[in-house]
């Protein structure tokens, strides 16, 4: 059985903030790496595990395909449903955010969801994602739960992502203030922790937020940094959110060049 431990592992906002929006559910970095799925669905799905928990859930989604079709031959339906809330968080980026979050909800509604503590984080965080794009305030219902049952599990770094998209949200909810202290609080966790996707993540939401304050130098940094770590793990490929964030903070500053 998987746990969801790093080491194993309807309102409508406006066009500006959903674009925001869209650029944080789908994920930090596109990569066009390709790999052959492990055979052995158990070391398939570690592998998708510790590919999805750096969010790079495009090279994710083959082996929990993998581990999906060999985990249902072997009759572990249990395992057969985490690989497949992967799978289908995998296909957000080339699916439609309104069919994920569907079908997550059918699977939360099953009874091995219902009472598998870990199983039921595992779709809330795939649903909460999905959701981010459909309707905020289903998405923070998705992550306030997450959120307590992080803590429950004493699973500290995803109590910490849970925190961190709850910000996302309080952003879009127009409370600046506590977005901005939300996430960076995560940052500052995901940093002691090592936690690469998550640093990755919450710098390059810091920079579009110190962007769109005003404070342009300041994001520029954030940007910088994001980059660096996405370019100098294997595992992740060109950070283009972050370089988006980074060209429109020049354009901001009157940097158009360097745009």
């Amino acid at each position: 059985m998987f746990s969801l431990k790093r080491h194993h592992l309807p309102n409508r906002p406006n066009s500006r903030i959903r674009h925001i929006c869209i650029l944080f559910c789908t994920g930090l970095t596109v990569t066009t790496l390709s790999a052959e799925p492990a055979a052995d669905p158990k070391a398939a799905l570690a592998e998708a595990d510790r590919l999805a928990w750096l969010k790079n859930w495009t090279k994710a989604e083959p082996f929990f395909a993998k581990a999906e079709e060999g985990f249902t031959a072997a009759g572990d339906r249990r395992d057969a449903l985490y690989a497949k809330v992967g799978r289908l968080r995998g296909e957000l980026r080339s699916s439609s955010p309104q069919i994920i979050s569907h079908e997550v909800a059918l699977l939360l509604a099953d009874p091995l969801a219902e009472s598998d503590k870990a199983l039921r984080l595992r779709c809330l965080t795939v649903k909460g994602d999905a959701d981010l794009d459909v309707d905020s305030n289903l998405a923070q219902r998705d992550w306030k739960e997450a959120l307590a049952l992080s803590k429950e599990l004493g699973l500290h770094d995803w109590e910490s992502r849970a925190k961190g998209e709850l910000g996302i949200i309080a952003f879009l909810h127009g409370d600046t203030g506590t977005a901005m202290l939300q996430v960076g609080l995560s940052l500052r966790y995901a940093v002691t922790a090592h936690d690469l996707g998550a640093e990755i993540r919450y710098r390059t939401l810091a920079g579009q937020g110190m962007s769109e304050l005003g404070s342009g130098d300041e994001a520029l940094a954030q940007f910088d940094k994001a980059i660096a770590l996405a370019m100098n793990n294997k595992d992740l490929g060109m950070p283009l959110l972050a370089l988006s964030g980074k060209a429109t903070a020049l354009v901001k500053l009157n940097r158009r060049g360097a745009a």
